[in-house]
């Protein structure tokens, strides 16, 4: 007789966290015990491999672009996105501004799609295909975002830019603002994603869905009405980085047993 294994049974809700490190392959992203993604930071005398990420001193994704041992002092972290520093024999660029960024409440079902493309591969000799073979690979991540500030909508709208402000024109006590601007033709941003979903018959126990290089790839619309939440659904959609193996290019899901 079969047995259900209910410790393999998952439910929700789902974090989603952007801005996070990339592990090297063989490495996870690391969480506590509640999920939240642990801030990996540098360290003295240490050595470094090509591509591994650390979150620096401002709270920015620095990413090693030349390997090596790192330096006894605390280098002096540049700010600017793509700006490099040398440390010790290790050199590292700033590859994300902020980082282990909550994205808000969301509602409902939190939806990774893995899709291989397979092709038959045929022969004129026989009537069925003789192989198949792997020609490309699609992941998302789909959500329903409830919550709706500015700060964490700007994640969303890749043509847009955030800013927040006081105007003194208007009205007196309610002169502080945030605001997108968007329109124009801009770079879209790429950044590490992950989902994290507690299991359900040990709460403290997750389940990481993560995309290493991930962007917005739907338009974003806000319905405002009286009867009902301003909800917005997102598709995250990953893409490969081909300076990894085999196998570990666009992303990776790992569950704590």
């Amino acid at each position: 007789m079969a047995t259900v294994d209910v410790t393999k049974i998952h439910q929700g809700p789902g974090m989603l966290w952007m801005k996070v490190v990339r592990p090297l392959t063989g490495k996870r992203l690391l969480i506590d015990s509640t999920g939240t993604p642990v801030a990996v930071p540098w360290a003295a005398s240490t050595a470094y491999a090509l591509g591994q990420q650390i979150i620096d001193a401002n709270g920015n994704i620095e990413q090693v672009t030349v390997a090596g041992t790192s330096g006894t002092a605390t280098p002096a972290w540049p700010t600017t996105l793509g700006a490099t520093v040398t440390d010790g024999s290790v050199t590292w660029q700033v590859t994300e501004i902020g980082s282990n960024v909550f994205a808000g409440a969301t509602t409902g079902a939190a939806t990774v799609g893995l899709a291989p493309k397979l092709e038959e591969v045929s022969a004129d000799q026989v009537a069925g295909p003789v192989d198949v073979i792997m020609t490309a690979e699609a992941a998302t991540l789909e959500l329903t975002m409830m919550q709706s500030d500015l700060a964490n909508l700007q994640n969303f709208i890749t043509h847009g830019t955030y800013a927040t402000g006081t105007d003194a024109g208007l009205p007196a006590g309610e002169q502080n603002y945030e605001e997108i601007a968007f329109g124009g033709i801009l770079a879209v941003p790429r950044m590490s994603v992950a989902v994290i979903s507690p299991r359900r018959n040990a709460p403290s126990k997750f389940v990481v869905s993560q995309l290493y290089q991930a962007y917005q790839a739907e338009a974003v619309q806000l319905p405002f009405q009286r009867a009902k939440e301003t909800t917005y659904k997102v598709k995250l959609t990953g893409l490969a980085d081909p300076t990894r193996p085999d196998g570990d290019q666009v992303g990776k899901i790992y569950r704590q047993t």
